[in-house]
């Protein structure tokens, strides 16, 4: 089994994580944002990654729903789709995007590798196609409905939960 990430943060409390980052490109709900930094706290993201319109930590509606989760995992806001990019080609990350597409694989068949960052995109029009054509792999979650969607909140805790259950299997 690998070993989870062990350090202490400012306050001296003991934090595991994840080889795991998540980058939010346009996410438009702060409610949305605040929940997935719930999930990535509970989960082990090492870091998120705002981008574009994605409100930001300092949002009071971000504050109000991620209930302090947001002082226990390491954030930085982007400019620029490409400069981001480059910065996690070059510190080696695995690229995924979530996305149906007729590229797309289904999560419960892709072995994740490591270190991995996730890309989520906005709720209407999805990931961006910058980081489309430049991801190793493209995933969808699989589902069973009519409407085919889910709140961009909920699929990511899907996702985070599968990259845990697959890290912590190897």
């Amino acid at each position: 089994m690998k070993k989870i990430l062990v350090f202490k943060n400012d306050r001296n409390e003991v934090r595991r994580k994840l080889p795991v980052e998540i980058v939010l490109d346009n996410i438009r709900s702060a409610y949305n944002v605040g929940s997935i930094i719930r999930s990535c706290d509970a989960l082990g993201c090492r870091k998120i990654h705002f981008l574009g319109i994605t409100p930001y930590v300092n949002n009071e509606k971000v504050l109000k729903t991620s209930k302090g989760a947001e002082n226990f995992i390491e954030t930085q806001q982007w400019l620029d789709k490409v400069e981001l990019l480059n910065h996690l080609k070059q510190e080696g990350f695995y690229i995924y995007s979530l996305e149906l597409t007729n590229k797309s694989k289904e999560i419960n068949t892709v072995e994740l590798k490591f270190p991995c960052v996730w890309i989520l995109g906005h709720e209407i029009v999805g990931v961006s196609e910058v980081f489309l054509e430049n991801s190793n792999e493209i995933v969808e979650i699989p589902m069973l409905g009519i409407k085919n969607s889910l709140n961009v909140s909920v699929a990511t805790g899907i996702v985070l939960y599968e990259t845990y259950s697959q890290y912590m299997r190897k």
